[in-house]
């Protein structure tokens, strides 16, 4: 075979294949689909291969090559790739481990076991851990892992021994929730010697009056709390680099108007179960917020309350039941809307001055032009349809093709024509079918990296045996799917 010579990466070549591989998003992702893009482009940038076996050579040397140089250039944040085998799995992660930095495992898609023996024959000295991990029941087994950088705590901490354990591991980073039953007797000075960048409390902690050094978090990213008097926003906040804040039974005052202010960094606002917003002159929208969530049914809000954000990016007020979608601006990138009370006539009419990438419409009743009317959106990536009636397949696998969608959701959405035949071929990276009459059978996907299925007992005539994700039938339909990784079924997750 002749040997074929490889070029060192050209910016050209970056530039073009760029795109596709590396998301220019806020969260950057590298996927695994640059040897199905070489294959297609071959010919029209890389030297030409006169062997098939020069030609996979060639890619598969690209391939790396791109590879090392997205990881070495630091443009990369989240890898996401399929490793079929337990022995490619440990080969990749001693080849790349000082390029990946802390490699991150989700429980309970890997043991503590799993990770512990992954970590040993791959030689990792740094790793991050999420999912539900009960501290008291997995402290020696924590210990004898790596330096875990990160730790992402899904289940309430509700004994104070678990504080004393969180201090003993030493992460460099933690997600924690604090559960109801250690509210009352946890102090912030309990936990200030931590290093939380993201913190949800159940409801108030105790706390004393802030003095002139209040207890602070330099390294709190995201806060979510409970409270009937604001308490977190009497000066413990102040000043800090906080990102996302939710808050749940906000009272609006001066005191958090004011603290909202301070929050330089503040790019997130969740507010649930709010007084009503429109009658009260002290919550004001910080004008850099770029996402906003309301979900309070109480809450009367003016269409205009919402252009204080000058620079919102995303907004969702699914739970809110809008009367005109007038207010909706052009810098819009997600959008997740209640149709109950819309038809979509009124979303119609902005729609072209709109350039979504994510969208979301709960109670939507399509109308037979639905899918030609969103075409307009060109980018958009995400497409939730929830609650949802008249959903014609075959358009919507267009639609589909036509935008290059990545992202599906059906959950709870009845749906006209087949799955199986309108879905033949078509490439997502995720996709909820979620209490559907869609079985695990008609998935006909050539293309997929998540699945999720919810099964409720009023659907079980509908599904079958289709609801049992190990069972063997269906495990050899999920198996067939290019690039599938990870199944949902309810709350149960299984790993491909």
């Amino acid at each position: 075979m002749n040997e074929v010579s490889i070029p060192k990466m050209p910016v050209e070549l970056f530039d073009m294949i760029g795109g596709l591989v590396i998301d220019r998003s806020s969260k950057k992702k590298l996927y695994s689909n640059i040897h199905s893009f070489l294959t297609l482009s071959f010919s029209n940038f890389l030297i030409p291969a006169k062997t098939t076996e020069d030609r996979k050579e060639f890619i598969s040397n690209v391939n790396q090559t791109l590879f090392k140089y997205s990881l070495q250039s630091r443009k990369v944040a989240f890898l996401d790739l399929k490793l079929d085998s337990y022995e490619q799995k440990i080969s990749f992660l001693r080849r790349y481990k000082e390029l990946l930095g802390a490699v991150e495992f989700e429980i309970p898609l890997y043991s503590i076991e799993e990770v512990e023996k992954l970590c040993k024959e791959a030689e990792l000295t740094r790793i991050s851990l999420k999912g539900k991990i009960s501290l008291s029941n997995s402290f020696e087994r924590l210990q004898s892992l790596p330096k875990i950088e990160r730790l992402k705590l899904r289940d309430p901490i509700t004994e104070l021994v678990e504080i004393g354990y969180l201090k003993s591991l030493g992460a460099s980073l933690l997600s924690i929730r604090i559960g109801r039953a250690l509210n009352n007797s946890l102090s912030l000075k309990g936990l200030n010697s931590l290093k939380i960048e993201s913190f949800r409390t159940c409801k108030d902690i105790t706390l004393s009056p802030p003095g002139k050094n209040p207890e602070t978090f330099p390294y709190l990213k995201k806060l979510a709390f409970r409270s009937s008097h604001n308490s977190f926003l009497r000066g413990y906040l102040k000043n800090s680099d906080i990102e996302k804040l939710i808050i749940m039974r906000l009272i609006p005052s001066p005191i958090a108007s004011d603290q909202l202010e301070t929050l330089k960094n503040l790019t997130t606002l969740f507010i649930k179960d709010a007084y009503p917003l429109q009658e009260n002159e002290y919550l004001k929208l910080p004008h850099r917020l770029r996402k906003l969530t309301v979900v309070s049914k109480r809450a009367i809000i003016d269409p205009d309350y919402f252009n204080q954000a000058t620079h919102l990016k995303a907004l969702d007020i699914s739970l809110y039941e809008v009367a005109d979608v007038k207010f909706l601006k052009p810098t819009l990138k997600t959008l997740i809307l209640n149709m109950k009370e819309l038809s979509f006539k009124d979303l119609e009419t902005v729609l072209p001055t709109l350039n979504l990438k994510h969208l979301t419409l709960k109670r939507l009743k399509a109308p037979s032009d639905f899918f030609k009317k969103l075409k307009s959106q060109k980018h958009l990536r995400t497409l939730c349809l929830e609650k949802s009636r008249n959903i014609d397949l075959e358009e919507l696998s267009n639609f589909i093709k036509k935008v290059k969608l990545r992202h599906l959701s059906l959950k709870m959405t009845s749906v006209v024509g087949s799955f199986s035949k309108s879905f033949k071929g078509v490439f997502l990276y995720s996709l909820d079918v979620s209490q559907t009459t869609i079985c695990i059978k008609d998935l006909t996907l050539a293309y997929l990296k998540k699945l999720t299925i919810s099964v409720k007992q009023d659907f079980v005539a509908a599904v079958g045996k289709e609801i049992n994700l190990t069972d063997p039938d269906n495990l050899a339909i999920l198996r067939k799917i290019n690039g599938l990784k990870v199944v949902t079924q309810n709350d149960r997750l299984l790993r491909m």
